[in-house]
């Protein structure tokens, strides 16, 4: 009778560890999801503010290159 009262609870322990362990996976999808969605909406933005700041980058490099030559 003492194993069965062990085996039950043990049983118990399992299904508690395993819903946890699927709480935690759940959470850590959403997470993933919600970072992936954070990347591409910041790549969005560099994207399409990009253009504007690799050209003025690109034009104070190339003055900053030409003054040092003088």
């Amino acid at each position: 009778m003492e194993y069965r009262k062990l085996l039950m609870e043990e049983k118990q322990k399992n299904k508690e560890l395993s819903d946890e362990v699927e709480r935690l996976q759940q959470l850590q999808e959403e997470l993933i999801s919600s970072r992936l969605k954070d990347t591409k909406d910041a790549q969005l933005c560099i994207t399409t503010a990009g253009g504007h700041v690799s050209r003025e980058t690109t034009k104070h490099t190339k003055r900053t290159g030409g003054e040092k030559d003088k």
